[in-house]
């Protein structure tokens, strides 16, 4: 499982130029919007996605982890997470 996100910023702080040459470009420095997503991979297929404002926290994440994906798991399935902070929730199945 793992999750992104998406804002609306149509510039970026870093850019290409010739080697020598200054760069020139436009910094939003803020973001408006943000979409994001959370989902988990099971047998090819997207399982228990969740599209939601904002970005991932802890409490989205223990929602997320006892309203949707726990109880659409089956005996013996394993769940893979990288080491976000948020993911080491009360919530969250571990391996002893």
């Amino acid at each position: 499982m793992d999750e992104a996100g998406f804002d609306n910023r149509d510039d970026y702080p870093y850019g290409y130029s010739p080697k020598g040459e200054r760069c020139y470009a436009l910094k939003s420095g803020k973001r408006n919007e943000r979409v994001s997503w959370i989902a988990a991979l099971k047998e090819g297929k997207v399982f228990a996605p969740l599209t939601f404002e904002g970005s991932c926290n802890r409490d989205l994440f223990e929602i997320w982890l006892k309203e949707s994906l726990i109880p659409q798991l089956q005996p013996g399935n394993i769940i893979i997470i990288d080491n976000a902070t948020f993911h080491k929730a009360d919530a969250t199945p571990r391996r002893r």
